[in-house]
């Protein structure tokens, strides 16, 4: 099971690395937006601070991967780790001094996902390098396993110390978390690194016209693209803005409510890669299947709003009823005895 662990020295590196550099990461992505929602106590104003972070990648994500097939995946992943190590440290500042107002949250979350463009498809390309062809599903795994894990771990620590000291240092731990990674890029040997074979160079326009060619070929590629987007739109997107507003302004939580709301995604996500691990099959009824999971719960999620208002509303009335009963029984006791006494 850890066999990668075991043979690649080269790997050990790039796990040990990732293991500080996601848990502090999914530490940022919890503090920030409570910290935008605790600003503005506007759900719209949170999901604009989704849109910066995630909206470069998703106009860039393609040339992202046309970078990953050209240049050095170890050199951009040093260039785009400092460069987010540097954003974290801006939004340190920025929490401590209570300068630059929400806006320049804004521009740093952007500044966050322009380090995606380049960071997501190098650090999945790196993988092919530091281990052999048939120990790359074990790596892949592990990887995946380790994902999934810092999205129980970050978040939770993450309410923790907003909660105990403020969001500032979630975003300080997190840019002294990419030292880890940077220190395991340089510490790599390179004559251990296993040589990807690469096809002719193309230009970017070009690289991007064959490989959407390539999408459109195949309908198996269509059916997963066509529900990683609209998951990916109004899912997965949405469920940071709404994790945030339902444990602040719903259920009138404090950060550990929303870390623990976090941490708990992440756990389902751990579930789910255990549960994907063990079988052996996979297919188009699968992932549809797999797409219908992950929106029913997020339904639910609607229904919650609702529910909590039935009972804030119910509940007054409920203890009102007691105390109005009360003072009726006490005038009704107190008119017995002279009617009896009439009597």
């Amino acid at each position: 099971m850890l066999a990668s662990l075991r043979k690649y020295r080269n790997y050990r590196l790039y796990f040990a690395g990732q293991i500080v550099s996601y848990s502090g990461s999914w530490m940022q992505d919890t503090a920030l937006p409570w910290l935008v929602l605790q600003l503005t106590h506007s759900p719209f104003q949170v999901g604009l601070l989704v849109f910066c972070r995630y909206g470069p990648f998703m106009v860039g994500g393609l040339y992202g991967g046309v970078i990953a097939d050209r240049f050095d995946n170890r050199r951009v992943l040093m260039f785009s780790q400092s460069l987010a190590m540097c954003v974290a440290a801006a939004l340190a500042v920025v929490s401590f001094t209570g300068s630059g107002g929400v806006s320049l949250l804004y521009v740093l979350a952007t500044g966050t996902g322009v380090a995606l463009i380049f960071d997501n498809p190098s650090k999945h390309a790196l993988i092919y390098q530091l281990v052999e062809r048939e120990d790359l599903p074990n790596a892949v795994s592990l990887n995946v396993s380790l994902q999934n894990s810092a999205k129980i771990v970050g978040p939770a620590l993450g309410g923790v110390l907003i909660a105990a000291v403020g969001a500032g240092w979630c975003f300080t731990v997190n840019a002294c978390s990419f030292l880890a990674v940077l220190a395991a890029l340089i510490a790599m040997r390179a004559a251990e690194l296993f040589p990807i074979t690469r096809g002719e160079r193309q230009g970017g326009l070009r690289a991007l016209r064959e490989g959407v060619a390539h999408v459109r070929e195949s309908r198996l590629l269509l059916t997963i693209m066509g529900i990683g987007v609209v998951l990916g739109l109004f899912g997965f997107s949405a469920m940071r803005t709404l994790l945030s507003v339902l444990a602040g302004e719903t259920l009138h939580g404090g950060p550990r409510t929303f870390g623990a709301l976090f941490a708990a995604y992440g756990a389902g996500a751990v579930a789910g890669a255990l549960a994907g691990a063990a079988r052996t099959w996979t297919g188009r009824r699968l992932l549809i299947a797999g797409a219908l999971l992950f929106s029913a719960p997020v339904l639910g999620l609607a229904a919650v709003h609702v529910t909590v208002l039935r009972r804030s509303s119910s509940s007054s009335p409920a203890r009102a009823g007691p105390r109005g009963r009360g003072r009726h029984s006490r005038r009704c006791s107190s008119r017995r005895p002279t009617r009896s006494g009439a009597a």
